[in-house]
């Protein structure tokens, strides 16, 4: 991985980077730094470079290894930081730049051997980043919590538009890790990784203020754990702690997909508790109500052949 930057003073930059094997520099004289600017360039923690502005600015193309600070940095137009994977341009929460080509503003010098890249011939994407993670159920972590489980690659998500019915397509790494990169809207989610275990949906909403949405890490079942199960937990009033009876607990298959009408509801008892009774191996979400109090939304995983405890829930008590 390489990275792009906005620097500063391209001759001493030239004779300081030639000691380091680094001579992948451009020349833009339509961006500069603030003249209280201070940039510093790290190579194992020693600094390098420590440059005031002098003249014009420049794209510095750096290795990984490279620490590069800004201090009181403010340059003008877009602040941007951009990494280049196998020759894709990404921009520094990781969307892809978009190309377009510019007139030729001039000669480069001798020097200058290599290919390089002008910043300039790139837009930002108006598209919202979306990252998130697969994993799996394994029975042997000591905690229960999805955020514990073991990472599951190779998983085919797809994000269905409601509103235009486009479909974009991504698939999970080896650490079950993903992103995708989808305009503003409401999207059906399906996350799919053959016969061998369970499809999960969601149901997702990126409005257009969003840059990066990081999305809920979602569980898949293997086989081994497909059958039935149920979830169940004590429900308590926020505020005194007292356990609160005769809310209504509405099941939902999927993850936050209201959309479709719930697979069963059932009410707390005097104790507050509650039982899902038995439900198939899946995901599902349940919504907590009572008059009074606000509504509170929980995603739980129903395990095959085993009682998904979720321990104490609270809900507070509307303001006002």
């Amino acid at each position: 991985m390489e990275k792009y930057l906005t620097y500063v003073d391209q001759e001493q930059l030239k004779d300081r980077l030639k000691k380091c094997g680094l001579l992948k520099i451009k020349q833009d004289r339509k961006m500069g730094m603030d003249k209280n600017s201070t940039l510093k360039v790290k190579v194992g923690g020693k600094t390098i470079l420590d440059l005031l502005p002098k003249g014009d600015s420049i794209f510095l193309l750096l290795p990984e290894d490279l620490e590069c600070q800004g201090e009181n940095a403010k340059p003008q137009g877009s602040n941007t930081i951009c990494t280049i994977e196998e020759g894709v341009l990404y921009d520094e929460i990781g969307r892809k730049m978009r190309y377009h080509a510019l007139e030729d503003t001039g000669e480069l010098d001798e020097e200058e051997e290599m290919k390089l890249c002008d910043l300039r011939e790139y837009e930002m994407s108006t598209d919202c980043l979306v990252k998130g993670k697969v994993v799996y159920f394994d029975y042997t972590v000591g905690s229960a919590s999805k955020e514990n489980m073991p990472g599951l690659g190779g998983v085919n998500i797809r994000f269905r538009s409601q509103d235009t019915g486009d479909v974009y397509k991504t698939k999970s790494k080896i650490d079950g890790a993903y992103q995708i990169e989808v305009p503003a809207g409401r999207y059906d989610v399906t996350y799919e990784k053959g016969e061998e275990y369970t499809v999960v949906n969601q149901s997702v909403t990126i409005t257009p203020v969003m840059d990066l949405y990081k999305n809920t890490t979602v569980e898949l079942i293997d086989e081994e754990w497909f059958g039935e199960g149920y979830l169940d937990a004590y429900l308590y009033d926020g505020s005194t702690g007292r356990p609160l009876s005769g809310a209504e607990v509405r099941i939902y298959e999927g993850v936050e997909c209201y959309h479709n009408a719930p697979v069963h509801s059932v009410k707390t008892d005097e104790r507050g508790y509650f039982s899902t009774g038995f439900l198939s191996a899946s995901a599902y979400t349940l919504v907590i109500s009572k008059e009074g109090y606000r509504p509170l939304s929980i995603y739980g995983t129903v395990i095959g052949n085993i009682r998904g405890f979720m321990s104490k829930i609270v809900l507070y008590k509307r303001e006002g």
